[in-house]
């Protein structure tokens, strides 16, 4: 059964963990009522669940950037992370 949505806050140019020890879910972004869609706003990595927090924001990939969720997928357990880039925003996560 799935959990409720979480809406989280990302503050601007922090890694935030969005999600702990999962194999799947969805990241959704959220716009602000006078946002306009913006595909690098974020950065996403995650690390294998327990493994130290990223600190580096060389260490992300852009994320949305073609659309305005993305899929977790894996096969082991991960902390997924998102960066806020140059101001803070929120997403949405759906876990299973």
């Amino acid at each position: 059964m799935a959990s409720n949505p979480l809406i989280i806050d990302c503050i601007a140019d922090v890694w935030t963990k969005c999600a702990t020890n999962v194999t799947s879910g969805t990241i959704n972004k959220l716009y602000d009522d006078d946002e306009i869609a913006d595909p690098t706003g974020f950065l996403q990595t995650f690390r294998i669940t327990g493994a130290v927090a990223p600190t580096l924001k060389s260490e992300g990939v852009i994320c949305f950037e073609n659309s305005v969720n993305e899929k977790i997928d894996s096969s082991f357990p991960i902390d997924v992370y998102i960066m806020a880039l140059f101001r803070p925003r929120k997403i949405r996560v759906d876990l299973p």
